[in-house]
């Protein structure tokens, strides 16, 4: 799933879209894999210590997607905290979604998603135009 999510991110653009492709990505899988989705998202948490030390292992690898996020002019540098915060409010969404049994109505969080990941580092009218699809 990471492979396939690095994969997207990868590919050339600017770095809001790169980000948008991503998550798109991630949530197509898990929509299409609900058994997946179901283990790899709320079942890991009762799977005992190592099982949820490869889940924050993985979590944390997404940070790397956050190095390239720019950095908007004349405003203080984002808190390093907030890449945690995100990944964590993005994992809470999924989790929500996978937990109830919604697994395959994740692409239709892309949007809010895209714009809870991009909008500490564009603000919230560029954060909308991406989530919207729109260039950034």
């Amino acid at each position: 799933m990471q492979k396939s999510v690095a994969g997207a991110y990868s590919r050339p653009a600017r770095w809001p879209q790169r980000m948008h492709r991503g998550l798109d990505t991630l949530l197509r899988i898990l929509a299409a894999e609900p058994a997946f989705a179901a283990l790899a998202v709320v079942e890991v948490l009762a799977a005992g210590p190592r099982a949820r030390a490869c889940r924050r292992q993985l979590l944390d690898a997404y940070a790397v997607f956050f190095t390239a996020a720019p950095r908007r002019a004349g405003t203080p540098p984002v808190p390093d905290g907030v890449v945690d915060a995100v990944i964590a409010g993005v994992y809470g969404v999924i989790y929500d979604f996978v937990s109830t049994g919604r697994a395959a109505e994740l692409p239709q969080r892309l949007g809010d998603l895209t714009y809870l990941v991009l909008v500490p580092y564009l603000g919230p009218a560029a954060a909308a135009r991406v989530a919207a699809g729109e260039p950034g």
